[in-house]
Parts: C-alpha cells; structure tokens; sequence
C-alpha cells in the first residue's frame, strides 16, 4: 500500500481520492466456520482498510482529499 501510495504521488505529484473496495464474504453457519476463514474476513474486511486509511492520510489531508469506503454489497445476495 505504501508503495502504491508512494509511486502514484511521484508521478501525479498529488493524490486526491483513493477508493477501498476489497471484502470477502464467506457465507456459513458460525459455529462451524474455523478460525482461518474469521481471520481471513477480519483481515480483509477490517485491518485491511485500516491501514489503508492510515497510509493514504497524509497525502490526502496535503489535498484535503477524500478517502471512499465502500463497506458491503452483500444485501445484494440475499
């Protein structure tokens, strides 16, 4: 993420939005779904974004920039 980041202000010279559309979605009953497949959801639907939002902050705060995160799509399948 920080070199993507890093790469685009080089050659743009500014960033002023950067959109988060990752997310997985793993459809089961809890009780049966292991601990890989919770920390694999945590890690790309909370952690993830996080540190994308962490990263992107100072460039965007120099262009008073917009971050857009895009949570869920999920409502679409039922």
């Amino acid at each position: 993420v920080d070199d993507a980041l890093s790469k685009a202000y080089g050659e743009t010279g500014r960033i002023d939005y950067v959109i988060n559309t990752a997310g997985v979605l793993r459809i089961g009953k809890l009780a049966e779904t292991d601990n890989t497949t919770i920390q694999e959801a945590l890690n790309v639907n909370y952690l993830a974004p996080v540190q994308i939002a962490r990263a992107s902050y100072k460039y965007l705060a120099e262009t008073q920039g917009q971050l857009l995160l895009y949570t869920s799509s999920s409502y679409t399948r039922g």
